[in-house]
């Protein structure tokens, strides 16, 4: 299998072009209405597939799973913030996704009664959890929009409407939800 790299679309296109040229990008999943800015920063090497137009081929594509036999390949990369000079990429296993999701139910007691609110950035390592832990358990994942995290109110209209049990957040965010009311 393949690893997957997520970009931030707000970010600065040089920052972005540094990015992918240096996990030495191939294939980039994207939306429609992002293709011609991503193209604009690529290099010839690179295929932009627009997801939004392939309902129909997704659904012919097997669903078994993979060969779980490349547990040590890398699942993802995560690039810093650049703060001191160029972002930095951090390789991450499969292994070892699975080990810390697998610790987490653990200590949680995640099950798949569970519903986790995931409002992190997949730019950000702590989205790891948030959308795996859900997904490797039987729980459901209650994907957030991008604009959540810093409105209380949407928050915790989400948090009652999808009777979330379970959300990661920064002690910003809960300092936030705290100062709005939440209880």
């Amino acid at each position: 299998g393949y690893s997957y790299l997520p970009i931030d679309i707000e970010a600065p296109p040089q920052m972005i072009k540094n990015i992918l040229d240096d996990a030495n990008t191939s294939l980039i999943l994207t939306e429609t209405r992002f293709s011609a800015n991503i193209q604009a920063l690529s290099s010839e090497h690179l295929t932009i597939v627009a997801l939004d137009h392939l309902g129909e081929t997704l659904k012919q594509e097997k669903t078994t799973n993979l060969n779980n036999d490349r547990l040590t390949h890398v699942a993802y990369l995560l690039y810093t913030s650049g703060s001191t000079g160029l972002p930095k990429g951090v390789q991450v296993a499969h292994h070892s996704i699975i080990n810390l999701i697998y610790a987490m139910a653990d200590e949680l007691d995640f099950t798949g009664l569970d519903r986790l609110l995931a409002i992190t950035p997949l730019t950000f390592d702590l989205s790891v959890p948030d959308i795996y832990l859900p997904l490797l358990t039987g729980g459901s994942l209650v994907l957030a929009p991008p604009t959540i995290r810093f409105n209380p109110s949407h928050m915790m209209e989400h948090i009652s409407t999808y009777k979330v049990t379970l959300m990661q957040a920064t002690p910003v965010t809960w300092q936030m939800l705290l100062n709005a009311g939440w209880k």
